[in-house]
């Protein structure tokens, strides 16, 4: 190596003395033939693992409210927040690297606990929330209609029959068929609790084909 460098300052002093001019980058400054230039690497599945710090405790009371939550993971990693349940919703419901985020957690009309979940890069966060009192338990509701603007994925969906706003979720049982087989201009039969702010949420739905 070190004899192939005098050949090169040799060749380039000769050259020198004919009166050209060389530049060979290779040849003359072996330190040229690097580079300066960093390039950052694409996040990665290693890079990009997420987790997910509450700032106050996950149980809630029935009345609902907010629970503070942090976001860790890369710089260079974006995310998006799921949640399984129509009452849990976080804000803002995508990002990018280490953030705050909010989840807003909807009054629990229901004479039962309940859970839900987010997940964020496949880190997950459950909530508990206390059942409703039994004196401000939600009226029972059973009636049929036509669906029509079906929304969500299963189980989580909204819909509207018979002008009412309808919610489900892993908690309601769905008869003769499936979440997957409910769609617009289907006839349903929906079981379940008016709550306060006029959204009836369904225990039970049976599907008629």
């Amino acid at each position: 190596m070190s004899s192939q460098l005098a050949r090169s300052r040799d060749l380039c002093l000769m050259h020198s003395r004919l009166g050209w001019v060389v530049l060979v980058c290779s040849l003359c400054v072996p330190a040229c033939s690097g580079s300066g230039t960093q390039q950052l690497g694409s996040p990665t599945s290693v890079k990009c693992q997420t987790s997910l710090v509450a700032g106050t405790p996950v149980t809630l009371s029935a009345a609902g409210g907010q629970v503070a939550v942090r976001v860790v993971t890369s710089p260079e990693c974006p995310w998006s927040a799921t949640t399984d349940v129509a009452w849990l919703r976080a804000d803002p419901p995508s990002g990018q690297g280490e953030a705050p985020l909010t989840l807003h957690v909807a009054e629990n009309e229901l004479p039962s606990t309940r859970t839900g979940a987010i997940e964020i890069n496949g880190a997950q966060l459950t909530l508990a929330q206390a059942a409703a009192n039994s004196r401000t338990k939600p009226p029972s509701v059973q009636f049929g209609g036509v669906v029509s603007a079906v929304t969500g994925f299963c189980p989580v969906l909204t819909m509207t029959v018979e002008g009412f706003r309808i919610e489900t979720d892993q908690h309601t049982k769905f008869t003769k068929g499936n979440c997957n087989d409910l769609h617009d201009r289907m006839e349903i039969k929906v079981t379940g609790g008016l709550r306060t702010t006029g959204v009836i949420y369904a225990t039970k739905v049976e599907l008629k084909k």
